[in-house]
């Protein structure tokens, strides 16, 4: 289905419930703008999201702190004296 903006706009409860039939097309001034989506056709796009358990992310971490902890250090210190005063 393709609407324009307006169409959208103007009527957005039938442009969310034409999704069931597949991706609804939006044009503005002739030009492709936006597509609506079901919720089922975007995970079919998106694909699984991806989790990382926190054990790997606390690994990572502390690999970036092996490697880049001075650099980070330097900016918290560059930001603790340059810190705006509070209003």
């Amino acid at each position: 289905m393709r609407l324009t903006a307006e169409q959208a706009m103007a009527d957005l409860d039938k442009a969310i419930e034409a999704t069931a039939n597949g991706p609804v097309q939006i044009e503005s001034d002739g030009k492709d703008v936006a597509v609506l989506l079901s919720p089922e056709q975007y995970a079919a796009l998106a694909g699984p999201v991806a989790r990382v358990p926190r054990a790997e992310l606390e690994r990572l971490m502390a690999t970036s702190m092996e490697r880049h902890g001075s650099i980070y250090r330097a900016l918290a210190k560059w930001e603790a004296e340059n810190e705006p005063p509070e209003a």
